[in-house]
C-alpha cells in the first residue's frame, strides 16, 4: 500500500432492511498509529502514511483499528463500531546499524567484536555481511549480527578510525566509521575511564599519582 491509496469502503447498513442509511456519517474510533483517513460522508478508507511493520502498534504482524458509523436517521442518533485488522507485511525499509561507534579495547589484543542491529525480519535482516575497509584489518569469525575484526598489526594506545561496511541479507547497508580507542590494560577488561586532557591526550592512574606527588614536593619547598 502507498500513501494516499484507498483500500476499501465499509458502508453501514440497517439491521432492519439491510439498506445503507443516507444520513450516516463515519469517523475513526481507534487508530493508534494514525495511519488511516476515513471520508466522513462515504466511509472510504485510505492511508495517511505507509504502514510500518516495525511500529510498536503492530502485534504479530497485524494492526487493529476501529471505525464508527453514526446513523443520523435515528433520534437520538445511534452508533455502530466496525473493526479493521490489517496484516502488515515486512519490507526492507531499514539497514543494519552499529550502535556502539566508539569501542574500547586493550593494546595487548588484536581483535574487536562488532554487533549490528536491524529491525527488519528475515529475509531482510540478519545474517549480515561485514566488510572492513582498512588494509590493516580483516574479518574473522562472523555469526548472525556479530563479526570479529582482527588487526594485522600490533595495536598502540590511542584512538583511530576504522571504516566498516555492514549489509543485510539483501545487500542493503552503509559504511560506519568506528572511533576505536586502544588503552593499556593490566587486566583482561579495558579500563576506558581515563582522564582526558587537552589535545585528546589521556592520563592513567600512575601519571595522575606522579602529578599529585610533584605538587606535594613543590608545596614543601615553598
Amino acid at each position: 500500500m502507498n500513501q494516499g491509496s484507498s483500500f476499501g469502503r465499509f458502508p453501514a447498513v440497517s439491521a432492519d432492511n439491510g439498506k445503507e442509511s443516507e444520513k450516516t456519517t463515519y469517523a475513526k474510533g481507534s487508530d493508534p498509529a494514525n495511519w488511516l483517513h476515513i471520508d466522513p460522508a462515504t466511509g472510504n478508507i485510505s492511508f495517511i502514511t505507509v504502514p510500518d511493520r516495525e511500529s510498536e502498534y503492530v502485534v504479530n504482524g497485524t494492526y487493529t483499528a476501529t471505525i464508527l458509523a453514526i446513523n443520523n436517521d435515528d433520534v437520538p442518533s445511534t452508533t455502530a463500531t466496525g473493526t479493521i485488522v490489517l496484516r502488515v507485511e515486512d519490507t526492507n525499509d531499514n539497514i543494519p546499524i552499529i550502535k556502539n561507534l566508539q569501542p574500547c579495547i586493550c593494546d595487548n589484543t588484536k581483535s574487536l567484536s562488532v554487533t549490528a542491529f536491524d529491525p527488519d525480519q528475515s529475509p531482510f535482516g540478519a545474517p549480515f555481511k561485514f566488510t572492513v575497509l582498512d588494509g590493516n584489518w580483516k574479518i574473522g569469525k562472523t555469526e548472525g549480527n556479530t563479526a570479529e575484526l582482527q588487526s594485522l598489526k600490533e595495536l598502540w594506545p590511542g584512538t583511530f578510525k576504522l571504516p566498516v561496511k555492514v549489509e543485510d541479507n539483501q545487500g542493503s547497508g552503509e559504511v560506519h566509521n568506528l572511533d576505536v580507542k586502544v588503552v593499556e590494560c593490566t587486566k583482561k577488561q579495558p579500563d576506558c575511564s581515563l582522564t582526558k586532557l587537552g589535545g585528546g591526550a589521556v592520563l592513567g592512574a600512575s601519571a595522575i599519582g606522579l602529578m599529585v606527588l610533584g605538587s606535594l614536593l613543590l608545596l614543601r619547598k615553598c
